[in-house]
Formats: structure tokens, C-alpha cells, sequence
């Protein structure tokens, strides 16, 4: 003899995931809305810091902010005229931090709009990252307005494919403002 479902139970386990369905797809639809509005606020939060970095951005490429910049360094006793001194500086810091590969390959100095501008070209080999970082964070910090203007950084590795650490090309640059 064979059960026969009743036509009222069939329709109760229907009605039951109908139930769930819906319940699910409130719980989907609501998650999704705080997720959109968790981003809406990010997207707010970046546009914000986006149209601030712009503003610095502006600001420090003009030429007068860069002279005020380099007449202020000037009147705390550096003597950003000297590209000797410049260099002087960063051989005495990478050897202060063990860096003994660090060299300019060039220097000098240019005038440009209302400002003299010293550059020197940097390269490093065979160093450790932390080294590296720590060698131009205290560039900046120790001779305020210094520009690290380009940083290439490379893999250093033996013909056989091992890893030696890192090799740096970078440009450095401070301002003077002409007299």
C-alpha cells in the first residue's frame, strides 16, 4: 500500500522555503546595503585626501613656496650652497648606517627659477631593504627639504639565480635660493 501526501502538507513545506527564501534574501539585501554604504563613506574619505593631496601637490611646486623653503633652511645654518657639504652629508650617513656602497655619480648644482638646485646621483648595491629605507628616511629627516627625486630599486642576484639583496639608483636634490 502506498502513502499518499496530502495536498495540504505539500503546500505547507513550499510555503516553508518560500519563508526561508525570503528571509534570506532580506538578510542578502540588508548586508549588502551596509557594505554600500561602509564603501560610499570610504569613496568620500579618498575624494577628501585626494583633493587635499592635490592642494599640497600644487602648492609645493611653486617656485616661491620652494624659495621660501630654502631661505628657511638657510637662516637654521645649513649650508645648502655647498654641494660639497651635500655630499659630505650623505657619505657620512650611509657609512654611519653601514652603508659603504653608497656613491654620487654626479653633482653640481643649477639654477632654476628663483631657487639653485644641488643633485646627486645615489647607487647602492647588494643592500638589505631595511637598510635602504632607513637610509632615505633619514636623509629627509636629518636635511629638511631634501627631494628624493627618482628611486629605482632592483633585485641583486648571482649569475646562479640567488638573491643578494637590493640595488639602488636614486636621484637626491636640495635647494638653495639665489642671492
Amino acid at each position: 500500500m502506498r502513502a499518499v501526501a496530502k495536498p495540504q502538507e505539500g503546500m505547507d513545506i513550499l510555503k516553508f522555503f518560500i519563508g526561508v527564501m525570503t528571509l534570506l534574501t532580506l538578510f542578502v539585501a540588508g548586508f549588502a546595503g551596509f557594505n554600500w554604504s561602509k564603501a560610499e563613506g570610504l569613496r568620500a574619505q579618498v575624494g577628501a585626501a585626494q583633493a587635499s593631496y592635490n592642494e599640497v601637490k600644487r602648492i609645493a611646486a611653486d617656485p616661491t613656496f620652494k624659495e621660501l623653503v630654502a631661505r628657511d633652511r638657510e637662516m637654521k645654518g645649513f649650508d645648502t650652497a655647498s654641494s660639497e657639504n651635500f655630499g659630505q652629508f650623505l657619505a657620512t650617513l650611509g657609512s654611519r648606517l653601514g652603508i659603504d656602497s653608497a656613491r654620487k655619480s654626479e653633482g653640481g648644482g643649477t639654477p632654476q627659477g628663483g631657487y639653485f638646485k644641488v643633485s646627486y646621483r645615489i647607487t647602492m648595491t647588494k643592500q638589505p631593504l631595511a637598510q635602504i629605507v632607513d637610509y632615505f628616511y633619514r636623509c629627509q629627516l636629518e636635511w629638511p627639504g631634501l627631494k628624493v627625486e627618482t628611486l629605482q630599486v632592483t633585485a641583486a642576484t648571482t649569475t646562479r639565480g640567488a638573491f643578494e639583496g637590493w640595488n639602488v639608483n636614486a636621484l637626491v636634490s636640495i635647494f638653495k635660493p639665489k642671492e
